[in-house]
């Protein structure tokens, strides 16, 4: 792929106008540059001589600027004089006229002084980019499989083999600012003088992974099936190679094999896996991430700290997994019920942690310790109402997770992962994976906030206070959807309870002075719903009042993250789709189908969260504690309207 693109001034013309807000001082200065030679001498009267002659021109050149304007000549009068008064009204009434003319032109049109060129960002002076790059993957696979019939239906089936995967990739960019000539947009027409480090990149990946594979399946009849994997992978972006992982999947049709159908019961099976999956890590996490520095008297390089580098003893991070679950259908299958358990164990989590500086990094990618993750998900459907001509099926989903850090390294009882401002994404040893940390006040253990003497809330000195938990209650949709003849009508109802979210957003507007509560409050006494510590240690009730003026504000609420922690419990119209099947119209011409539908999408929502979104993620790309449940100027989801016609034919 390949991109160009530049960005031009707010000037078009690229002229760079006079200072006009210091009209006279700019213009009349006398400034002979004739200081190293003698005064009195010939020399000197001639260089006194030019340099006279360019103030003078320069203040006759400002002059004639502003006749435009039409400022009035000054009041020679003598204060004495009773015409004195009468003159200087008039002259203040002209003045004011032409300094308002003056003003009104002076902001209509663009300039620029010196200090402006020193001060403002040489992007502003328009700049040019342009990038390139390439990127190919070359996969190959075989495969063999081998089936063996055996006496009384019994099948087994046999495959085995491997695959190899490279990738391979490159890129570039250039840029450069302050076009020499105005309209030309390229490299070579930008300023030297504004060319940094940073301008000129290039990068380079590449990554093999290579492995083999094999398989035993055993069916009876298709009652009853078993079937066992095995899989070897070498990653090039790993030193422990090769790794292992296994898999075994069985299922029963039980009402079919024991021949327990009856009226009500039509339908059962039962399901069962356990499973292992291997994962690598990212190409070139051993690098030791050199760069160059700017700052460096000779531009040299040196190690960025900014940057994880991973452990040498890195291993592959494994799945455990396994799940039981359940098919049934009852009345004739009008009603179908699928019901399932599941448990996940991440062992040597490929995770992005901080560490001390003195090792000569901020972050380092490394295994730590293990998670685990259990749940349960249900789906039920029902036929509401099914005749030739009209039908009404609904189906309820439900489900929950939990999860769980299992082990850490010695002496680590916190990861900490993404952070913004002082808030963290954490997970706690023996608690959830998903929590948020940071500040947090001063609260009794019933979790009440404590207060001073003047009614204002103590903070309290831990930044890593637990202070939230991202994971919900529960996650649950109901789909309906209604047929009449060739008209379909559909609509999906979902939402959550639990689950905070860090309105990451409402903070950065608090901060601004833009924040939509402050209507409200700001200027306000309130009282702190607190408690006062006695002398005693008991506690009563707060009721000293304070303003919310803006150290207040910023103080004792901006300063506090647990402040910005919301319930993000919400229910959502996701669509209502709309279709009509126009296939009987078409029966007679080449196409076999025709079908349009309208489907609106994120109709309403639901939900006491002030930001823009709950479900809202900072960085869908993040491992480790993740970064759902952070609002941090996301752009929420919007409503949309989708036309759709399919033909086939």
């Amino acid at each position: 792929s390949n991109y160009d693109g530049y960005n031009v001034p707010r000037w078009d013309d690229m002229v760079v106008l006079r200072n006009f807000m210091e009209p006279f001082d700019k213009y009349f200065k006398f400034t002979p540059s004739c200081k190293h030679i003698e005064p009195g001498t010939p020399e000197w009267d001639l260089e006194y001589k030019a340099a006279l002659d360019a103030a003078l021109a320069s203040y006759i050149e400002s002059g004639k600027y502003f006749e435009q304007f039409d400022f009035p000549e000054p009041v020679t009068l003598s204060k004495d004089s009773p015409e004195y008064e009468a003159a200087m009204e008039a002259y203040n009434t002209a003045y004011e006229e032409s300094l308002s003319k003056y003003r009104e032109y002076y902001m209509s049109v663009p300039y620029l002084m010196e200090k402006d060129l020193e001060d403002m960002s040489p992007n502003s002076l328009g700049y040019y980019s342009a990038s390139a790059s390439r990127s190919q993957l070359f996969a190959a696979s075989t495969m063999a499989t081998y089936k063996i019939n055996l006496p009384n239906e019994f099948d087994i089936d046999l495959l085995a083999g491997a695959d190899l995967k490279m990738e391979e990739g490159f890129g570039m960019s250039n840029q450069g600012r302050d076009f020499i000539t105005p309209g030309t947009f390229s490299l070579i027409n930008t300023n030297p003088d504004y060319v940094y480090l940073a301008d000129r990149n290039t990068s380079h990946r590449e990554k093999r992974t290579f492995g083999y594979f094999g398989e035993i399946r055993g069916d009876y009849k298709g009652l009853a099936s078993l079937s066992v994997t095995g899989r070897w992978d070498w990653s090039s972006t790993i030193l422990a190679n090769p790794y292992f992982y296994p898999s075994v999947t069985a299922g029963l049709l039980f009402s079919e094999l024991f021949g327990i159908t009856n009226k009500w019961f039509n339908y059962g099976k039962l399901r069962g896996n356990y499973a292992v999956v291997g994962k690598d890590a990212m190409p070139y996490l051993y690098d030791r991430r050199f760069k160059q520095f700017g700052t460096f008297p000779d531009n040299g390089y040196g190690i960025d700290p900014t940057l994880s580098s991973a452990d040498r003893n890195l291993m592959p991070e494994l799945a455990y997994s396994w799940e039981i679950g359940a098919d049934f259908r009852f009345f004739d299958n009008k009603t179908r019920l699928d019901l399932a358990y599941y448990s996940v164990k991440n062992d040597n989590q490929i995770v992005v942690v901080r560490v001390s500086p003195a090792s000569g990094y901020i972050l380092q990618t490394r295994n730590e310790g293990a998670i685990r993750n259990h749940g349960f998900e249900f789906s039920l459907e029902q036929d509401i109402i099914k005749n030739r001509n009209f039908s009404w099926t609904s189906m309820l989903n439900f489900g929950f997770n939990r999860g769980k850090v299992v082990s850490l390294p010695e002496n680590v009882s916190e990861i900490t992962g993404d952070q913004y401002g002082d808030i963290f994404t954490s997970a706690y040893l023996g608690a959830s994976t998903t929590a948020i940390s940071g500040k947090d006040y001063l609260r009794t253990e019933d979790g009440k906030i404590i207060v001073n003497e003047l009614g204002y809330p103590q903070i309290g000195p831990r930044k890593d206070a637990l202070i939230g938990n991202r994971e919900p209650k529960f996650l649950a949709g109901l789909t309906n959807t209604f047929r009449y003849k060739d008209l379909s009508f559909s609509f999906l109802l979902n939402g959550r309870v639990g689950g905070d979210v860090a309105n990451v957003t409402e903070r950065g507007l608090i901060s601004m002075g833009q924040s939509k509560m402050l209507e409200q409050y700001r200027g306000r006494q309130i009282v702190v719903d607190g408690v006062v510590k006695l002398p005693d240690g008991t506690y009563a009730p707060n009721t000293s009042a304070i303003t919310l003026n803006a150290p207040t504000l910023i103080d004792y609420f901006f300063a506090v993250s647990s402040n910005f922690i919301e319930d993000g419990s919400f229910l959502r119209l996701s669509y209502v789709t709309l279709g009509w099947d126009l296939s009987r119209y078409v029966k007679n011409t080449s196409l076999k189908g025709l079908r349009c539908s309208l489907t609106a999408n994120n109709l309403f929502l639901l939900t006491k969260y002030t930001g823009a979104d709950p479900t809202l993620n900072a960085n869908t790309s993040r491992g480790g504690t993740g970064s759902a449940g952070i609002d941090n100027y996301a752009v929420p989801n919007t409503t949309g309207y989708n036309l759709t016609i399919s033909a086939s034919f």
